[in-house]
């Protein structure tokens, strides 16, 4: 060994030690990134429960993303089709049946079949091998497989369905001649349903609040905001002609038949957001488990950044911090994009650069979060740079923490979710006129501009239903934040102070559960484990 190999060999092997970790310890599974084949059938059987009658649900892959000329991001699967399949690549959709179909060339009456694509030679020899129809059925316990260059033939008329229920279909998807392509699958499920248009995001949004609104009261108060907005952005949307209608329209009984034929459309988009968003909401224990887990290793590599922490160090150097614990703790990916954000920078809700090369005197705001088996762990902690909080620092810090506090105490089965936001913010809001940062606690809404709480899952602001009740089985977190950017309309001594505290919780009737406790939330507590050094030090 050369001198210098020697050393980084000797602190490598010294880093792990100091976790007890031997080289063999780093899950090697290749099948721990995702859950058995029996939580997927299940998720699958659980939504034909709730699908109306004689309807089929079709999920799509998301579409492969250019990084650039010929090299693609890291794949990530559409959330739905993970969540109900397991199944990991692009090019590749699924139907599931409320009834058992029969089709000739199938021996077997089946009730989901998914079309998975038949990689080139060419392109296994770039991308490995991947999972074809028959290992799909074998692996992941689906009914029946068939190649997606089959599609087009497939002998299941949509048109006999009385619901096809899909997602708003991509529309961001590289154009393709091939049939076992994303875009050739897309193009032949238009035809085989009579798909003439696709509504746009905002289009979905007006059809979601008008089937949830129930009287006509409710209706015109909606239609008018709605004029209003159009009016202010007209220049910017665009409604499809069936809205139109139901907005320009002044008789109630028009509206209400608008309204029906909105929620009882037979291509229904609505249905897809709903059957998911109930079934999501809500995790099983095999859920719980890695979620657990992807919270334990984030709460790890926040613990060892308070150990390594120090004012020379840059932004991006923490993040690698993090970035390494999740990895060496068997995490494959992050679930997001994570934010490191020092003094003013985190007055910036999601900074995602990490580029100040100096973190100073200065709190450092760490929003964070490992993923394992494609579900997402948030936890944020803040801490001083220099291991002690000033006490300006402080004095928001508890403020904050207190807001926390003060929100956990009602994230009891059966609260109105809705209602956990103004408890922190009240909390805030009388802290901050305390202070003498705000004179009225109105005026709030300049430091706290966001909401305290959202559900994480698959995906990190996982779905759930509008006007749900916590219930148990969901985790959401609590993240109050107070932000007084540089410049802002009270006593300099705050400027650039950013505090986001993060938490993820279990709801568990009345007994609510803080996954994320291991990675200390208290000043004090942070202050002391900042004393301890880390294996970090070392490669300084």
């Amino acid at each position: 060994m050369t001198p210098i190999f020697q050393r980084n060999f000797l602190l490598t092997l010294f880093f792990l030690l100091s976790y007890g970790i031997s080289m063999s310890q780093v899950p090697a599974n290749p099948n721990n990134n995702r859950l058995s084949a029996g939580f997927y059938k299940d998720r699958r059987d659980n939504l034909r429960q709730i699908m109306p009658q004689n309807s089929v649900f079709v999920l799509f892959a998301s579409p492969k993303r250019t990084f650039a000329s010929d090299v693609d991001y890291v794949y990530h699967q559409n959330p739905d089709m993970f969540y109900f399949s397991g199944y990991p690549e692009p090019n590749s959709m699924m139907y599931i049946f409320k009834e058992e179909q029969k089709v000739d060339g199938v021996e077997t009456p089946f009730n989901e079949v998914i079309f998975t694509p038949t990689a080139e030679m060419s392109e296994i020899t770039f991308t490995g091998k991947s999972m074809g129809a028959d290992e799909a059925m074998k692996e992941l316990g689906i009914q029946l497989g068939v190649e997606a260059s089959k599609y087009e033939e497939f002998p299941v008329d949509l048109l006999k369905f009385k619901v096809i229920i899909t997602d708003r279909l991509p529309s961001d998807v590289r154009e393709s001649n091939s049939p076992s392509s994303l875009s050739g699958l897309i193009n032949a499920f238009k035809k085989k349903t009579g798909i003439q248009y696709i509504p746009d995001n905002f289009s979905l949004m007006l059809s979601n609040y008008i089937s949830d609104l129930k009287n006509d009261t409710q209706l015109k108060e909606f239609i008018e905001a709605v004029k209003a907005y159009i009016a202010m952005r007209s220049d910017k949307v665009t409604i499809d002609p069936v809205l139109t209608r139901f907005i320009n329209s002044s008789d109630s009984l028009t509206r209400a038949l608008i309204r029906d034929s909105i929620v009882n459309q037979r291509i229904n988009y609505l249905y897809f957001n709903r059957l998911t968003s109930t079934l999501r909401q809500i995790k099983a224990e095999e859920e719980i488990a890695v979620i657990k887990k992807a919270i334990e290793i984030t709460c790890n590599a926040h613990c060892e950044v308070m150990k390594a922490a120090t004012p020379e160090m840059s932004e991006r150097e923490i993040q690698g911090i993090h970035e390494f614990m999740y990895k060496l703790k068997g995490a494959k990916e992050t679930g997001f994009p994570l934010i490191i954000a020092s003094g003013n920078n985190g007055c910036t809700l999601h900074y995602e650069e990490n580029d100040a090369p100096r973190v100073g005197n200065n709190l450092i705001l760490m929003d964070v979060g490992a993923m394992v088996c494609g579900y997402s762990a948030d936890v944020t902690r803040t801490i001083p740079a220099n291991g002690r909080f000033s006490p300006e620092q402080l004095a928001i810090y508890n403020t904050v923490l207190e807001a926390q506090d003060s929100a956990f105490s009602y994230c009891n089965q059966g609260m109105p979710y809705t209602k956990l936001d103004p408890i922190g913010r009240k909390v805030i809001a009388e802290g901050l006129k305390k202070l003498g940062i705000i004179e009225e606690t109105e005026q709030v809404f300049v430091y706290y501009t966001h909401t305290i709480s959202h559900p994480i899952g698959l995906d990190v602001h996982d779905k759930y239903l509008n006007g749900t009740t916590l219930t148990n089985g969901m985790i959401i977190t609590l993240e109050p934040g107070i932000y007084i950017p540089i410049g802002s309309k009270c006593d300099k001594k705050w400027w650039g102070i950013a505090v986001r505290i993060e938490d993820d919780i279990l709801i568990n009737d009345n007994n609510p559960v803080n996954l994320s406790l291991s990675a200390p939330r208290k000043a004090h507590d942070i202050e002391k484990l900042m004393k301890k050094s880390s294996p970090f030090n070392q490669f300084r």
